[in-house]
């Protein structure tokens, strides 16, 4: 099942910890590549870790697990990554998990780490600067992981020019980290960027690190183009991004439910719905975990994900499926886009007819229809 926990598999220098995961946190089946690297730095610290660390990009909660002195706070804006560490740590109180964008974090700490979100965009980068600026104290430590490819060189370079002091500590194959010693109170930091644009009369703002910022992708907006008037229904939004489809679909007079992993992305929906006057219920979800289990809808739409980072993780988008089909009415439809070479209709052939829509050089548009019991 997509909500049972597994345990990591683990590089071969890294001893054992029984660290649990799961489908939708970065690097499952075992450990992003990037925290491994920043782990073995931590097992040998350049210099004392100190009393308090603060993990902005906690994922499993590797790190609290290989450091049992310290107090350690694991803040996670993904919603698969939070269902595990408050599994792997509901009983230790040394750690404190909280649900959290890095700039919503209060409170200075003796280490600040990061794993760099470069697959997210600069502007989740320079979030993640100002973040591990504010609360790293006066004296203190910042580490930082990432990709050589993605940009880590260029990363580097503000975290430096920010911090006063740094050097790369660790390479291994393409991945990078570096240690920084807090010597300015205060720096010259560019703030991160929201995109905005507008959509049919939307207004739609995007946290930095949301999926398609500056646009709407052209996969959602060929669903759209195609989609039946949802006026009436009770509408389900599974992997709602800033909300575009959801809210073009309250727009148009539906009651509509949007479910997201990334809490940038929730918060981006709750300022769009705001802007537009528009009620709708935004929940951070693990796909369908936030949703009652009773919940039913007339239309579920979605346009799933396939990749968590830059891994390709199918179960995510089987399980949007399986989440849409349990909580769509009998003679409900599905509309489903995606890229041509996924093989989505297998998987909803299981629960009635699937219709093929539109398809182009890239996308297809799905439609299922569930069966009647």
């Amino acid at each position: 099942m997509y909500s049972d926990l597994k345990i990591a598999k683990l590089p071969p220098k890294l001893p054992e910890r029984g660290i649990l995961t799961k489908p939708g946190v970065r690097g499952y089946p075992g450990l992003d590549d990037a925290q491994a690297l920043l782990l073995g730095v931590l097992l040998n610290p350049p210099v004392d870790l100190g009393e308090h660390i603060l993990d902005l990009t906690a994922q499993n909660g590797a790190v609290a697990l290989y450091l049992t002195e310290p107090q350690i706070t694991l803040a996670e804006r993904s919603r698969a990554a939070l269902e595990v560490l408050q599994r792997q740590f509901m009983d230790d109180p040394r750690v404190t998990v909280q649900a959290a964008l890095p700039l919503e974090m209060t409170g200075e700490f003796d280490t600040v780490l990061a794993v760099l979100p470069a697959d997210k965009g600069n502007e989740a980068v320079r979030e993640y600067l100002q973040a591990a600026f504010a609360r790293t104290k006066p004296g203190g430590l910042c580490l930082i992981a990432g990709d050589k490819d993605k940009g880590f060189e260029r990363y580097f370079k503000w975290f430096k020019a920010a911090f006063g002091e740094g050097e790369v500590l660790e390479r291994h194959k393409g991945m990078r980290v570096a240690g920084f010693i807090k010597e300015n109170a205060e720096a010259q930091i560019e703030a991160a960027r929201t995109h905005q644009y507008t959509f049919e009369g939307l207004q739609i703002t995007s946290l930095p690190g949301v999926f398609s910022a500056g646009k709407v992708d052209d996969a959602s907006q060929l669903l759209l183009s195609h989609l039946p008037s949802p006026a009436g229904k009770q509408v389900l939004d599974i992997g709602a991004g800033a909300g575009v489809l959801g809210l073009r679909c309250a727009q148009l007079g539906a009651e509509v439910t949007l479910l997201e992993e990334d809490l940038a992305a929730v918060r981006s929906i709750e300022i769009n719905a705001r802007d537009a006057g528009l009620k709708v219920t935004a929940l951070h979800s693990d796909v369908g975990s936030a949703l009652p289990e009773q919940a039913q809808f007339d239309l579920v739409v979605m346009n799933p994900p396939f990749h968590v980072g830059t891994d390709v993780i199918l179960e995510v988008a089987e399980e949007f499926i399986r989440v849409a089909y349990q909580h769509v009415r009998a003679g409900g439809e599905v509309w489903v886009v995606a890229n041509q070479f996924l093989p989505y209709e297998p998987l909803m052939q299981k629960h009635g007819k699937v219709q093929l829509v539109i398809k182009n050089k890239s996308y297809k548009v799905l439609r299922g229809i569930r069966e009647r019991n």
